[in-house]
């Protein structure tokens, strides 16, 4: 994607050009482990393709993500988007396309309708040593009887790093679990950002989470 005198590309690794001397381009900036199949500009942000990241580029020399969106999918037909307006269309392989919204502060949230109510929360965030998880859906006529359920952590490159394999199926409307920053081999993770994303049939929402040490 090219805007004004810069171009911004995400192979590998998230890069921004200086183009005004076309005969010789010159790197100004990069953040690793953000790819993806296409790059959408609004503003001062890039859109990223993939999983979806949003990068504010306000200032060429280091830009840096403020939102992320895990879509599972990285490659192939899928991870090309549009942007209009702060709403992302993103293409999503066979699980066909999500349409996002990005609010302007930190994160991207899912374009949901109303009757759509489940909330996941996470508290304290940031945390340092143990921080619980917690998701209900408010009303019964949003569970049609038993739904999946999936409830995974994800690095800021996308990784699945915790799968809390829970029951694959739920009757209750209110649940939590804890999480003390350790992956599914029992490793303490990294300080840094880690999105927690749950699945419930077809509503899916994710929260970003701050790991202190």
């Amino acid at each position: 994607a090219v805007s004004d005198n810069y171009l911004y590309t995400a192979y590998y690794s998230f890069c921004v050009f200086d183009v005004s001397d076309h005969s010789s381009p010159i790197l100004l900036s990069s953040l690793d482990e953000i790819y993806g199949p296409d790059i959408a500009l609004q503003d001062n942000y890039a859109f990223v393709g993939g999983n979806v990241d949003v990068i504010d580029i306000t200032d060429p020399f280091n830009p840096e993500m403020v939102g992320y969106y895990s879509t599972y999918i990285n490659t192939g037909p899928s991870g090309y988007l549009e942007v209009s307006d702060y709403n992302i269309y993103v293409t999503c392989g066979d699980r066909g396309l999500h349409i996002l919204r990005f609010t302007g502060a930190p994160g991207i949230e899912e374009v949901r309708s109303k009757r759509q109510e489940a909330r996941l929360q996470v508290y304290p965030n940031p945390f340092r040593q143990m921080t619980t998880i917690k998701f209900q859906i408010p009303t019964l006529n949003q569970v049609q009887g038993k739904s999946q359920i999936a409830l995974n952590i994800y690095d800021a490159s996308g990784r699945l790093v915790k799968n809390f394999n829970l029951k694959s199926e739920i009757s209750n409307l209110q649940s939590e679990v804890s999480w003390n920053g350790v992956d599914d081999a029992g490793q303490k993770l990294p300080s840094g950002v880690y999105f927690c994303r749950l699945d419930i049939g077809e509503y899916n929402e994710t929260q970003k989470i701050l790991f202190l040490k």
